[in-house]
């Protein structure tokens, strides 16, 4: 059954987001209040103070402290912490890994279709030396809560546990999600999402029939096939997904990183 297996399992009980004196870390914020409200998780709001020079700390404080008091008056519990760092993504990536947090949610802004980086020096650092799971959003003007998701399945651009992300977030925020079966794209198969197909009725059960199904395979390629369609239905949000090998190493496709900075609105990456 879909709902007992381990590889479509996310958990949602301590969830760590690092807050920046910007305001792009509102929008997991937002996520993680939808998300408490239907898992029950506890949310820990993280900011470091540069030891060396930081002209925004009051702002980060400020932020953190904000989050308390939303989250007081949610009913949901909101960890404020503070830390000082001469490196803040050494500090962040150190708090990931020695607490016993089950997701680190993080956010930027988007980066230019030039540009090495994915989500900025703290995010690329954190996506690849987190040891749990981490939710990555590139941020754009998109509004929250979203209205609609859109979740390419594709071995060679998601992963079973964004799938049960992306699924989740629909139901926290009430979302229409369009799940778009790309899997004639691939051409090397390790699963192929066979579970989700074969119980596809238990998921409409659970997560709602409100899921509109595209059958895709209309484009010569993969990456043209997500840009028509993200044209097409312009969701608030796409969720991707990305795994480590066994040495640790993210393998993360050309159709990851295209979509992640060309795609207009929000786009969440999940690594497992």
């Amino acid at each position: 059954m879909l709902a007992d297996s381990r590889t479509y399992r996310l958990k949602f009980t301590r969830v760590l987001i690092p807050m920046a004196s910007g305001g792009k870390s509102r929008r997991v914020l937002d996520i993680a209040y939808d998300m408490a409200s239907v898992h029950d998780c506890e949310i820990t709001a993280l900011t470091i103070k540069d030891e060396v020079h930081d002209m925004a700390w009051s702002e980060k404080v400020a932020r953190v402290t904000e989050a308390y008091r939303e989250g007081k008056d949610k009913g949901i519990k909101v960890v404020p912490k503070i830390r000082t760092r001469g490196s803040v993504r050494e500090c962040i990536t150190d708090e990931v890994n020695a607490h016993a947090y089950s997701m680190v949610m993080l956010a930027a802004g988007k980066r230019s279709p030039l540009s090495a980086s994915i989500f900025g020096g703290i995010g690329d650092h954190v996506l690849k030396n987190s040891k749990i799971p981490v939710i990555a959003a590139s941020v754009s003007d998109t509004s929250y809560p979203y209205r609609s998701i859109f979740l390419p399945v594709s071995e060679n651009v998601n992963t079973r546990t964004a799938v049960s992300f992306a699924l989740n977030l629909k139901i926290a925020t009430g979302a229409k999600l369009y799940l778009a079966d790309l899997r004639g794209y691939d051409t090397k198969i390790r699963h192929g999402f066979k579970l989700l197909f074969d119980h596809f009725e238990e998921m409409l059960e659970r997560f709602g029939r409100d899921i509109v199904v595209i059958k895709g395979g209309f484009s010569e390629t993969l990456k043209e096939e997500l840009k028509s369609l993200s044209e097409r239905l312009s969701p608030d949000a796409t969720v991707l997904g990305v795994r480590s090998d066994t040495s640790g190493k993210i393998r993360m496709s050309s159709n990851v990183k295209a979509t992640i900075k060309e795609n207009p609105g929000d786009t969440i990456l999940i690594k497992k």
